[in-house]
C-alpha cells in the first residue's frame, strides 16, 4: 500500500507544478490553536472526559507539545492563531452546544471563536 502512494505521489507532481504555474501558489492556510495559562488549564482538565492517555500530565508538559506543534505548522508555512481559552467561557459554550468537555468538543470551541473573530477582525 505504500509503494502505491509513493507512485501516486510521484506521478502528480507535474500536476502540481503546472498547477502552481497556472494559479500561483496556495494560499496560506490559518489555524487557531487553544491556548491556555496554567491555572485555566488545570481547571478546564479538572472537568475533562478525555481518555487518560489522551491527556498531557501536567501543564509544562501541554505547553512543550503546543510550542512544538505551532513550530511544526509554521514551518510549512501555515497561520497560527493563539485562542485564549477561559474555563468559564469553555463551560458555558459547551452547556449551550449541550457538549462535554473532551478534546474534540474543545476544537471545535476554537473554530467557533476564531470564526467570530475572522468575521469582526480587529487589530
Amino acid at each position: 500500500m505504500r509503494i502505491i502512494l509513493i507512485i501516486i505521489r510521484i506521478l502528480f507532481i507535474p500536476i502540481k507544478i503546472i498547477h502552481r504555474i497556472v494559479y500561483g501558489p496556495s494560499p496560506k492556510r490559518i489555524i487557531g490553536y487553544a491556548w491556555y495559562s496554567e491555572k485555566e488549564y488545570q481547571k478546564i482538565m479538572a472537568t475533562s472526559y478525555d481518555c487518560e492517555e489522551d491527556r498531557f500530565e501536567n501543564y509544562r508538559e501541554w505547553l512543550e507539545y503546543a510550542k512544538e506543534r505551532i513550530s511544526e505548522f509554521k514551518a510549512i508555512g501555515w497561520i497560527v492563531i493563539k485562542v485564549s481559552v477561559a474555563n468559564k467561557d469553555l463551560k458555558k459554550w459547551l452547556r449551550k452546544n449541550k457538549l462535554s468537555n473532551i478534546s474534540e468538543n474543545r476544537e471545535k470551541y476554537i473554530e467557533e471563536k476564531l470564526a467570530l473573530f475572522f468575521d469582526d477582525a480587529k487589530i
